[in-house]
């Protein structure tokens, strides 16, 4: 009879998920557009991809300045600099695996930042 019953559950616990996922996953690779002046990308999933052109990271000195830079796998480079206490002080905020967009001025200094720490994002695997 339990034999049965087994044999009877097989077909449906097919249809079951074999594993079960934690939460939403996204990810973000570097993109750089120069024309309208922005890059973004997930530092994790940019690690982590295949290509080994692509680049992003940001920099904050001591002083009060930060620095960002990106480098999509097509090879197009975009960076900014800036003074700006507001803008420092929300890429002092960012995590080895955060989610980045910056955005500069035809003098190359920055307009506008977003710093983004999400479950979702992918940490860096290597």
């Amino acid at each position: 009879m339990k034999l049965a019953k087994m044999a009877m559950m097989l077909p449906l616990l097919a249809l079951a998920p074999t594993v079960a996922q934690a939460g939403s996953k996204c990810s973000s690779l570097a993109a750089v557009d120069a024309t309208n002046r922005w890059a973004r990308g997930a530092l994790g999933t940019v690690r982590n991809s295949a290509d080994t052109v692509s680049n992003i990271y940001c920099i904050t000195y001591s002083w009060g300045y930060a620095f960002c830079s990106a480098r999509d796998a097509s090879g197009n480079t975009g960076s900014c600099g800036t003074s700006d206490p507001a803008y420092v002080n929300v890429l002092n905020s960012m995590t080895e695996d955060a989610y980045v967009y910056f955005a500069w001025d035809t003098a190359g200094t920055c307009s506008s930042m977003v710093v983004e720490s999400m479950s979702c994002l992918d940490p860096k695997s290597h």
